[in-house]
């Protein structure tokens, strides 16, 4: 770190340094598929966001997480479920509700401080 590519998801847009300005748009269909390649800092505060489209004919409810993990432990879980990222209110698990075909994200930033040491992570959203 850092990387000048953080990630390459349509469904975890980080905005680096600094929460988007007006996070709405993450939320318009036409720019479900956009991915948003800021920088990622080592040691220093980081934002990033979850969106998902609901691809059902019917309204789906629930909660973003977010969670990271060194990519050799993904295969298992209970080694990085301790790892939950929150949104700046303090809230690890904000709720939504999607119509039918409804893109969503959270427009309350998680908060990232990456430990410093290892430069490669994974995203569980």
């Amino acid at each position: 770190m850092p990387r000048p590519i953080a990630s390459q998801s349509p469904d975890i847009p980080i905005s680096g340094s600094a929460p988007f300005e007006q996070p709405e748009f993450l939320t318009k269909a036409e720019n479900y598929d956009k991915t948003y390649t800021n920088e990622v800092k080592a040691g220093f505060p980081n934002y990033a966001y979850v969106r998902g489209k609901n691809i059902t004919d019917h309204q789906i409810d629930g909660h973003w997480n977010l969670f990271f993990a060194q990519p050799n432990i993904l295969l298992y879980p209970h080694l990085w479920q301790g790892n939950q990222l929150v949104v700046g209110s303090g809230d690890p698990n904000p709720p939504f509700s999607l119509a039918p075909g409804q893109v969503g994200a959270t427009l309350d930033a998680f908060n990232w401080v990456p430990p410093g040491g290892v430069d490669l992570y994974s995203m569980i959203a």
